[in-house]
């Protein structure tokens, strides 16, 4: 899978994504710097790349047109150069699905969604690791010292804590 990544992302991703995508290259290393997105567009479709952008003047383009060439829209607002790049590495299995879907001509890959996915596994892991704990009954809770005294009712235990058991 080659892609072509535009002027809005950093020419240093060619180099850290090389090992996933080792035919890419930078608008700026083909001579296409500072072109029109048409010519950009053109570039790519002649030489069998996908278009990698933040820009989506890409994204409506290939609305309109469809594809060839492809387009990968990054949804990563102001990330830095690893984040995209991990990011990249991270979902090269669905982007190369995507270029042998001959009816998809467009893709959205996002920081967002990632962080999103993250999170849920992970709290998928504290759930399965962690065994259920039930809570004490409420008749065994005693009140600290100080203003909750009366709320639960007894008198305030002697140790120094919000609630005791016990």
């Amino acid at each position: 899978m080659k892609l072509l990544f535009d002027e809005n992302l950093s020419p240093d991703l060619v180099g850290l994504v090389r090992d996933e995508y080792p035919d890419s290259t930078h608008v700026r290393d083909v001579g296409l710097r500072g072109a029109s997105d048409r010519r950009i567009w053109e570039h790519a479709r002649a030489n069998d790349f996908v278009i990698v952008s933040k820009d989506e003047d890409f994204r409506q383009r290939s609305l309109l047109e469809g594809a060839p060439p492809k387009v990968v829209w990054l949804q990563v607002g102001n990330a830095g150069t690893a984040p995209i790049a991990g990011l990249l590495r991270e979902q090269a299995p669905r982007l190369r699905r995507f270029e042998g879907d001959e009816e998809s001509a467009f893709l959205i890959v996002s920081l967002v969604r990632r962080a999103v996915q993250r999170l849920a596994a992970k709290l998928r892991r504290r759930v399965r690791l962690r065994r259920p704990v039930s809570p004490p009954p409420l008749a065994r809770l005693k009140p600290a010292a100080g203003s909750f005294s009366g709320l639960l009712g007894g008198e305030p235990p002697r140790e120094r804590g919000m609630i005791q058991a016990p």
